[in-house]
């Protein structure tokens, strides 16, 4: 039905614009009915994936914003599809959707949940681990991707290896860092997100399966403290 749709909207707009019908397909110039069609329902597709994205997640105060450091180190402006193209190439690997629509939300900061279960002790904690901030797309705060403390520093400066993109740092200021995993999915896929601990020779925890369970998975760090009291 959506098909049906999608094509009779395509025809009417190429007779309303002059189109012309040639062996099958609607022509505009250079652009053929076939290549619109596969550009409108790559749309339908994408607004699809985009309303399947974190369904039922409550957003509503996931941001701290009262910390200077929270603008000061982490957010960027929105990014543009060219920035992160651009940083894809640069990286080597491709963005989750995830990642990318949350960033074009609130590209970086502070969350306010910030601790997340693990199975195995950390020299964090024996149960979980906490993340600092979620870094934005982009070069220019030293806390985004491809920033000073980006990807690219953790590895070069810090013997971190070459498994992802470094998409979070860690209170323990650069001893512990998460990183989009595609060890398994390659540079292309849909990677893990994995948790690795400079302090235990590297150790590396897979903390979910995506970018999108990662952050429903953050909880307040809170409770973890009150259990110890």
């Amino acid at each position: 039905m959506i098909y049906l749709l999608a094509v009779t909207m395509l025809k009417e707009k190429l007779k309303m614009m002059n189109g012309v019908l040639e062996n099958g397909n609607y022509q505009l110039g250079q652009f053929k009915f076939e290549e619109l069609r596969k550009s409108a329902f790559w749309k339908i597709k994408m607004r699809r994936k985009i309303i399947k994205m974190f369904k039922g997640f409550d957003f509503t105060d996931f941001w701290t914003e009262d910390e200077v450091h929270d603008w000061d180190d982490y957010m960027e402006s929105t990014p543009s599809d060219e920035l992160i193209a651009e940083l894809e190439e640069e990286l080597g690997y491709k963005l989750p959707e995830s990642y990318i629509w949350l960033m074009k939300q609130h590209n970086g900061g502070e969350p306010r949940n910030t601790a997340f279960p693990t199975k195995k002790p950390t020299s964090w904690a024996d149960d979980h681990i906490a993340i600092q901030g979620i870094y934005g797309i982009g070069r220019e705060k030293d806390c985004t991707i491809c920033g000073n403390l980006g990807t690219k520093f953790m590895e070069e400066e810090w013997g971190y290896q070459d498994i992802g993109v470094a998409i979070c740092d860690c209170p323990s200021a650069g001893h512990e860092m998460i990183f989009l995993d595609y060890r398994e999915c390659g540079p292309q896929g849909e990677p893990k997100v994995s948790y690795v601990d400079q302090e235990m020779d590297y150790q590396i925890i897979v903390l979910a399966d995506n970018f999108e369970d990662f952050i429903k998975g953050l909880i307040s760090e809170d409770g973890y403290w009150d259990d110890e009291d």
